[in-house]
């Protein structure tokens, strides 16, 4: 297949700075928008005019595109210039979850509460958030093994994590990060706790 032509000021280094734009924040937002609509870059690149590799550093940051290219490329992202660039935020893209909007679940277990919680991510596919709260001696349900990491931020109380052969003690503040596939179990310490879990799959 023949390799998509590029104009002059997306290929020479010495370009007129008047000419070219783009920055890491542009790039990295391009791909959000066409990752959300689900465009390869290959589709893009053929629309566009590009290089496959050209659009892929683009994304990274590591290129920069020509004012005439942006505008194409807004385009065939169904977008405008202005939201490749930050100024034009869609509401969707943000989720914000208010105090007194949080509606927490409840696990029991023999009549008695095992744990609350309740998910606060809406955005990403790839990663989930729970606010979970652990009376004394609570312990959250198991998550199967799987790819990816998992997070944990204590808020308040402790906790006692037991991986990989080892218990550790977290307190507030505290956060740890560890492979998702561990097997591993999260208890309370001496009172009730509430804290983040954060679950970023591959």
């Amino acid at each position: 297949m023949e390799t998509p032509a590029t104009d002059q000021a997306d290929t020479d280094a010495d370009a007129a700075p008047e000419t070219m734009t783009g920055s890491r924040d542009i790039g990295l937002t391009a791909r959000t928008i066409r990752l959300d609509l689900g465009l390869t870059l290959e589709s893009v690149c053929e629309a566009v005019g590009l290089s496959k590799g050209h659009l892929s550093r683009f994304e990274r940051g590591e290129k920069t595109l020509s004012a005439p290219k942006i505008e194409a490329l807004a385009a065939v992202l169904e977008t405008s210039v202005e939201r490749l660039r930050g100024h034009d935020v869609p509401d969707d893209w943000i989720t914000l979850v208010r105090r007194d909007e949080r509606r927490m679940s409840e696990v029991q277990q023999d009549g008695a509460v095992r744990y609350r919680y309740t998910g606060l991510s809406r955005l990403a596919q790839s990663a989930e958030t729970y606010l979970i709260e652990l009376p004394e001696g609570g312990q959250p349900s198991q998550t199967a093994p799987q790819a990816g990491h998992q997070g944990v931020f204590v808020i308040s109380g402790e906790l006692e994590l037991s991986l990989g052969g080892q218990k550790r003690v977290l307190q507030a503040g505290d956060w740890i990060e560890f492979p998702a596939h561990l097997p591993h179990t999260l208890q309370s310490r001496g009172g009730p706790a509430q804290f983040l879990l954060s679950i970023a799959s591959l």
